[in-house]
């Protein structure tokens, strides 16, 4: 009996030493991080504002102003308020102007925010004082984007799946205000606007 345990003894011992003698083995792989910014969009004009043809007379005695609105909504149509010294008639429609953004994060809300409201003025030679147009009262409208076919609220619009909106601009067309020495002439009038479209 006792040498059958010691046997057993001596075999076993060295499976004891054989199972502490492995050491661990570990490998180690380097890998890079990285990320590209890109905080640039489109932003490009695909039709300017246009009021149309139209007849006109300032208050070159007063104050008081006639209006032409052309709706940032593409199928409504521009409103005339007229006051008694001071009339817009329209002779041919205009359209409000048309914007498209492009490579937008997908579903982004971007901010409009207004041109300066700025004088239209004769591109021909005018005489000193003469009548000129004051443009303000900015509205956008979504044609194409996450809110399609509504009016833009608060200056916020918000792009589409594919990072993309197109809009439209309408505003609102004054005749002079400031008691000119003289009336409208005919020809082109024009001015140069900014509108801004950011994160």
């Amino acid at each position: 009996m006792n040498l059958s345990i010691k046997k057993i003894a001596v075999v076993a011992v060295p499976a004891l030493l054989s199972l502490s003698s492995f050491s661990a083995i570990s490998k180690t792989a380097s890998f890079t991080a990285s990320v590209e910014v890109k905080n640039t969009f489109e932003l490009n004009v695909v039709d300017q504002l246009s009021f149309g043809k139209i007849r006109a007379s300032a208050d070159t005695s007063g104050a008081t102003q006639a209006t032409l609105v052309m709706p940032a909504n593409p199928n409504a149509s521009a409103v005339v308020a007229n006051t008694a010294d001071a009339v817009i008639a329209i002779l041919e429609e205009g359209a409000p102007a048309k914007f498209t953004i492009e490579g937008v994060a997908a579903f982004t809300e971007l901010t409009i925010t207004d041109p300066t409201e700025t004088d239209i003025t004769a591109k021909d030679s005018a005489p000193p004082g003469a009548a000129a147009f004051k443009l303000g009262t900015y509205e956008y409208f979504v044609v194409e984007g996450a809110d399609a076919g509504s009016l833009v609220v608060a200056n916020k619009i918000q792009v589409d799946g594919d990072g993309k909106a197109t809009f439209t601009l309408g505003a609102t067309l004054s005749t002079d205000g400031s008691t000119p020495t003289s009336d409208y002439i005919d020809g082109a009038y024009e001015g140069t606007f900014s509108v801004e479209v950011a994160y």
